[in-house]
């Protein structure tokens, strides 16, 4: 069956959440060095391809990114160019050859203020709930730093939802901290809604809907047309 277009996920100038996995499960960012390297990668490309990223953690088995696009086509360049040179230095390094990712990068399109919050929350959790570090603020390769202590970060952007959390920049920190201790107490929910809820869509209830039945439609006939050339193959 034809695989999801990222066309029925992602369109121009949305809100997004990616992660991916390693091929054979390989926790490939383990290393402090390849943490770096994907982190600096993404910093080279994020602006010769108009992507923006908001708030990132990168995991030592899989990375978490969200931000905005501008364009859709950008977009899988962008990942396109920095997995690829990843991947070419991290088989140099550890003289291995073939496949480093896993198929194509996850995607899912956010669709309101209060959803990216849901997102952000979640990935600056995602190390502590795994036990992996006892509070946000210990994860170096994290947006957390920027947000709660103010620290330079040349991969962010800072959200636009951010700077409404406060007038002044002590405010917003401190509200910043606030609202993601808040969210320690209903991490489950976070997990459900990103994981179970729809796995393309994170949003209002009524949209995901739309934006699902839509996705299923077309899949649908793409199916549909799919099994016809297979039958006159």
């Amino acid at each position: 069956m034809p695989s999801v277009p990222r066309s029925l996920i992602l369109q121009d100038n949305s809100y997004f959440h990616v992660t991916l996995k390693f091929h054979n499960f390989i926790w490939a960012l383990q290393l402090d060095w390849a943490k770096k390297l994907y982190y600096n990668l993404l910093c080279k490309y994020k602006d010769q391809y108009n992507v923006q990223i908001y708030h990132y953690n990168l995991m030592d088995s899989h990375p978490h990114l969200v931000g905005k696009l501008n364009s859709l086509e950008d977009f899988s360049a962008f990942f396109r160019r920095v997995h690829s040179l990843f991947a070419k230095a991290y088989n140099k390094v550890n003289t291995r050859r073939g496949q480093v990712f896993l198929d194509r990068f996850v995607s899912q399109q956010v669709e309101r203020k209060d959803d990216m919050i849901t997102v952000m929350a979640y990935v600056d959790l995602n190390q502590l709930k795994a036990n992996m570090v006892k509070h946000p603020s210990e994860n170096k390769y994290s947006s957390y730093a920027y947000y709660a202590e103010g620290k330079e970060d040349t991969l962010v952007t800072e959200s636009p939802f951010y700077t409404e959390l406060g007038k002044t920049k002590e405010e917003r920190q401190s509200n910043y901290i606030k609202l993601i201790d808040s969210f320690i107490d209903i991490w489950e929910s976070i997990k459900e809604k990103l994981h179970n809820e729809n796995k393309y869509f994170i949003g209002y209830e009524k949209w995901v809907e739309e934006k699902e039945n839509n996705r299923i439609k077309i899949m649908k006939d793409k199916y549909e047309k799919w099994k016809v050339k297979l039958k006159n193959n």
